[in-house]
């Protein structure tokens, strides 16, 4: 009873100490996907807030797990995970970044019930990626988790799901869904490269083999939100990292398909007079293309440097 107590009070806590008063800190505004603003000295006042209360909560779920019995553990867990969940689909901005702070840090915490539990946190930060108010920094905060349970967990269903579901997101013509796809599969490459490499790579007998994260990622890097061609790119460097280092046997051709692409958008029809929204379209492809053509100089130096 006591420690069930205990459990509450560092609860409340942790909503006090994981959203300070942060209305005294100068602005410096950022653009984010929704248009609106992140003051970004905040924005690292309130996660380093959010990541002490968190490690607190976590290393007293750690205490509670030794001293108190399954089943009363098993009770106060419920009770931590409920409050986080209804922190993780808060309205209020702040509480969500605390709730997904607060959920990442329990990913290696003991339960009472361990299976329960990862189907319980997967379920939450795959329906945030969802979630109508998902800008960049809830995003790529709930995508980290996603990566972070990723390179934890033995289900491998779970993570060839989040990667057939971003894959599917990157077809999608609504920046926010490219933008939660490009970061979910960034953080799936880099802590689960070998369920991202069998789910994205098809090889075909006779005919090489292709990609089908680089198959959709192009219209991608042309995305009219500059954020989403920047995750874009960085997802892509994960994913020209992988094949490199395993060598894929259709690599040159790949690399010839990325390269071919880029190079058009590199060298739009100067010729014809274009309309103000033509030329906008043109300049962000050509900005997505540059951010790409980095990436292959970062992790294809032998293939394209002498391409230039």
């Amino acid at each position: 009873s006591g420690n069930l107590n205990s459990s509450r009070g560092l609860l409340s806590f942790f909503q006090n100490s994981s959203s300070p008063n942060l209305g005294s800190v100068e602005a410096t505004s950022a653009s984010t996907i929704n248009g609106g603003k992140v003051d970004y000295r905040t924005s690292l006042i309130r996660d380093k807030a959010n990541h002490q209360a968190a490690a607190e909560l976590s290393s007293f779920l750690w205490v509670l797990s030794h001293e108190m019995s399954l089943d009363n553990f098993g009770t106060v867990e419920n009770e931590v995970f409920t409050a986080i969940f209804g922190f993780v689909h808060c309205s209020d901005a702040s509480k969500r970044m605390a709730g997904v702070a607060a959920l990442d840090s329990l990913i290696e915490s003991p339960s009472a019930d361990e299976e329960k539990k990862a189907i319980k946190f997967a379920n939450n930060l795959s329906s945030s990626l969802r979630a109508p108010y998902g800008d960049y920094e809830f995003l790529s905060a709930v995508s980290r988790s996603l990566g972070h349970m990723a390179m934890r967990t033995t289900n491998v269903d779970f993570v060839e799901s989040e990667i057939t579901r971003a894959l599917e997101w990157l077809r999608s013509d609504r920046s926010q869904r490219r933008l939660a796809a490009s970061l979910t599969l960034k953080e799936l490459a880099i802590n689960a490269p070998t369920a991202f490499f069998a789910k994205t790579t098809q090889t075909n007998v006779g005919h090489g083999g292709s990609n089908e994260f680089l198959d959709h990622i192009i219209p991608v890097l042309a995305d009219p939100q500059p954020i989403v061609r920047a995750c874009a790119a960085d997802a892509l460097s994960q994913c020209l990292k992988i094949l490199v280092n395993r060598q894929h046997a259709s690599l040159t051709a790949l690399l010839c398909q990325i390269h071919f692409s880029l190079m058009e958008s590199l060298t739009p029809d100067m010729t014809k007079k274009k309309t103000s929204a033509a030329i906008a379209e043109a300049e962000q492809a050509i900005h997505g293309s540059l951010l790409a053509m980095a990436c292959m100089l970062q992790y294809t130096r032998d293939f394209i440097l002498p391409r230039f």
